[in-house]
């Protein structure tokens, strides 16, 4: 165990600093928004000095944890734990917890946890745990726990199943200084089947300490009630002073909270005019766990070069005080719109009425659509949402972001909020699928994030557009740009009423609930885990065949489900562009309706291919089938694009970023790989057909190895090439998942796959052999389009030490678009 600084952890922003005097020249301020923690490096800040009693971080690396970390025993201290404990084996890189049959717990599952002895530890005393770890496939989560005497504590979250190491964050609640002393910590995991976690480093960091790193005043981002947001702190008692010319109807807004519950923190808002000080606005806040709100109308001093000065006091000397996402704004909106991008997870554009489906899943949309532009073939980047989202929002494929190396997304990647907050926007993201929230933003540039799962998850469009409105509440200054990705289409499908029993009688509906756990428990009793055949139908199947129930019985009532929850997510968003319209904000809003992929989402079932007769190869399709990424995209901007139009061209939303910025009169990526489609809305120039590209890798961060698809829509011709490392001798090796011909798992299917999507839209039956010519013409193509797409990652990432890009490399990016 090692103590040591461990700002890293906790800092999430750059950390912007000052103590020097600001000057008299005030900060330019149009009355839009200004969002004071960007300039903290010109504030005059006084106090806040850091006390010196601090706990400091600790931290197990390596054969340190093999050396002070233990199995559990079988005490009988953790209730939920089973008698035998896992087996521990060290090793040079940490430990290797492993749980099988005799690790399942009493209500089923399999569970492993590794302790280490603690001294008498105040759970006061800690902010959060970093732990690094690598977890099998059949793992679904990871937590921390402690225990104080009799009194067990625990925090935990998902994890990433991909057999390579990442990084988890586990923040430890409040909540615990109510546990008392603590005698023991550990790190384990539960499971859906035996399983392992390997631990290569574990962190427990300090509350004060963690700050005290980062300075006496500096710039973080802060969770509270599952909302995120970029924070101010200090140690009290401290001012920052802002010198600003005041406009008309200025205000200031913030969220206030404290760091711990060691004494109350009061927040000051104050105008300083002259020699004259005011308080304008004050907030005391003792629970750590709450946003409080603090709000100062300074009206009263428009058009005076005046300080705003943000205060913080408290009867304990070094009590920490957080100034959440402190705004300036004046009401002025000018010329710029607000942005609603909104993205319907996993709503598949073959399921909505508003595509011709035969129910009437979305009859606002299709009353929407004659204000606005349809486009209708539009296809997603990837199959799911964790390599789509950071697509669209940067316009950079998979491979330029990184592949399948999720801990780090380039800095230089810019999103479309970083776009729009360098504009003076408020940002803000709500969503309840955890992999479009940190996961694939990395909170870049968000005033508010919120990504917390609603409960079931077919309410989430009602509660994320709440959370909205309790934000704007809050924070009411203009312009905006919001990012809803509700999942009322996800699975697991709940209906809730009216919309429950459209198609599907409450009876079916329990039936299907006993259907699907029973899946779930033949899948795991049987062994019957995709990973070991990469047959994911044939699992289902199998399963389906074991607890018997028909096949199609099942699928089609997955599918009817599904039609329930779309038309309430329609409805919902029916009620949100109406109260646009009711407040005045329509007018003056661009409206972008998608979906980050098509069905399906949450599963690997895939009920509209399941439901074909007779079933495709398990290794027959790609990503470009209409089921899995063909999408909606609407746009609606009230005067700047004339409605009811339909555009016919095939695009994809690699292009969705540069069209969100030109319609909003912003410029374009410095580095793009899509392009704006506004010429084919207002009938400009500009426009230049494409091929769509979609691609997915998973990478081993071991070894650095890569594989996955890369596929291209062209015309009637779709064709999906796999990717697959030549794997050397000296490398331990093993690509897991639903890969469509992964060669471990299929090694005589055809690397490229050939499709007429003319007469096979869904992928079904490859036609290599009719067209030899078009299966070398693509494999060909796509091969430099990889390369491509890995110089733009050089281009934008540059690896250390990596020399760089030849003259011929960057004319390719450009003859490609890629660069300007």
């Amino acid at each position: 165990m090692r103590s040591g600084s461990y700002a890293a952890l906790l800092v999430l922003l750059p950390l912007m600093s000052g103590c020097e005097p600001a000057g008299t020249r005030p900060l330019e301020f149009d009355g839009s928004v200004l969002h004071l923690e960007e300039h903290l490096s010109s504030a005059t800040i006084a106090g806040s000095e850091i006390p010196t009693d601090i706990v400091r971080s600790v931290e197990w690396v390596g054969g340190e944890l093999a050396r002070d970390w233990r199995g559990t025993g079988s005490e009988g201290r953790v209730p939920w734990l089973p008698e035998e404990p896992a087996a521990v084996q060290a090793g040079d890189d940490g430990l290797l917890i492993t749980a099988g049959e005799r690790q399942q717990g009493p209500n089923g599952g399999y569970f492993g946890m590794a302790t280490v002895p603690v001294d008498a530890w105040v759970a006061a005393d800690w902010s959060h745990v970093v732990i690094r770890a690598r977890a099998t496939e059949t793992v679904g989560g990871m937590g921390f726990t402690a225990a104080a005497g009799d009194r067990i504590v625990v925090t935990g979250d998902r994890v990433i199943p991909d057999g390579n190491v990442h990084t988890y964050r586990l923040d430890i609640p409040e909540r615990w200084t109510r546990a008392g002393p603590l005698d023991w910590i550990g790190v384990g995991f539960w499971a859906e089947a035996p399983g392992s976690l390997e631990v290569h480093s574990v962190a427990v960091v300090s509350r004060r300490g963690a700050y005290a790193d980062l300075g006496s005043t500096g710039v973080t981002a802060e969770w509270r009630e599952d909302l995120r947001r970029p924070v101010v702190f200090a140690h009290a008692p401290g001012r920052i002073s802002f010198q600003v010319r005041l406009p008309e109807n200025a205000r200031l807004d913030a969220a206030v909270a404290v760091a711990m519950s060691d004494a109350a923190v009061t927040f000051r808002a104050l105008v300083v005019d002259a020699e004259e000080e005011t308080t304008v606005a004050e907030q005391s806040v003792t629970d750590p766990e709450v946003w409080r709100t603090v709000t100062a109308d300074f009206s009263g001093w428009a058009g005076k070069d005046v300080s705003v000065v943000l205060e913080t006091i408290a009867d304990s000397a070094g009590s920490i005080g957080l100034w959440g996402a402190p705004t300036l704004s004046g009401g002025k909106q000018a010329d710029k719109p607000n942005v609603i991008l909104y993205v319907i997870d996993g709503g598949g554009a073959d399921f909505m009425s508003l595509y011709g489906y035969s129910r009437p899943t979305t009859p606002n949309l299709e009353r929407l659509a004659e204000e606005g532009v349809l486009f209708e073939r539009v296809h997603s980047n990837s199959a799911w949402t964790r390599p789509s989202t950071p697509s669209f929002l940067t316009s950079l494929h998979h491979s330029a972001l990184g592949a399948g190396n999720w801990d780090s997304l380039p800095g230089e990647a810019v999103f479309m909020a970083q776009h729009f907050r360098r504009a003076a926007y408020q940002t803000g993201l709500f969503t309840s699928n955890h992999w479009s929230g940190m996961a694939s933003t990395g909170g870049r540039s968000l005033d508010v994030l919120r990504e917390r799962q609603t409960e079931p998850y077919s309410i989430s469009s009602a509660e994320l557009h709440r959370n909205f409105y309790e934000w704007r509440d809050v924070f009411p200054g203009q312009p905006y740009f919001v990012h809803f990705q509700t999942t009322d289409v996800h699975e697991p499908h709940w209906p809730v009423e009216p919309y429950a029993g459209l198609y599907v009688p409450p009876a079916r509906r329990d039936s299907f609930e006993i259907w699907w756990q029973g899946l779930w428990q033949a899948l795991r009793e049987q062994e019957l885990w995709y990973g070991d055949t990469g047959d994911v139908s044939g699992a289902f199947h199998a399963g389906l065949e074991a607890i018997g129930v028909d096949r199609k019985t099942f699928f089609s009532t997955q599918r009817d489900l599904y039609d329930e929850t779309m038309t309430h997510q329609d409805a919902q968003l029916g009620l949100l562009v109406d109260s646009l319209k009711a407040t005045g904000e329509w007018e003056n809003t661009i409206l972008i309706v998608t979906a980050d992929h098509g069905h399906p989402a949450g599963s690997y079932s895939r009920f509209g291919r399941e439901l074909l007769e007779p079933q495709p190869e398990p290794w027959e399709g790609a990503m470009l089938d209409s089921y899995r990424s063909r999408v909606p995209l609407l746009i609606v901007a009230p005067g700047r694009l004339q409605g009811g139009q339909r555009v016919s061209n095939r695009v994809s939303l690699i292009d969705l970023l540069p069209t969100v910025l030109e319609l909003a009169g912003l410029p374009p990526p410095d580095i793009m790989q899509g392009q704006s489609l506004v010429p084919l809305m207002t009938g400009g120039e500009g426009w230049e057909e494409r091929p769509v590209i979609l691609e997915q890798y998973q990478k081993d961060l071991d070894s650095g190895l890569e594989w996955g698809h890369i596929e291209v829509i062209d015309g009637r011709w779709g064709a999906s090439l796999e990717i697959y490392p030549d794997i050397p001798d000296s490398v331990e090796f093993r690509p897991d998942g639903p890969q469509r011909a992964a060669r471990l798992h299929n090694p005589d299917a055809p690397r490229l796959l050939l499709y007429d999507l003319l007469e096979d839209p869904l992928a079904t039956r490859n036609v290599n052999d009719e067209h030899p010519d078009l299966v070398a013409k693509y494999t060909d193509f796509l091969e430099r389009q990889r390369e491509a797409h890995d110089a733009v990652r050089e281009f934008i990432a540059p690896a250390e030490g990596q020399v760089e890009l030849t003259a011929e490399q960057l004319e390719t990016l450009r003859s490609l678009g890629y660069i300007q």
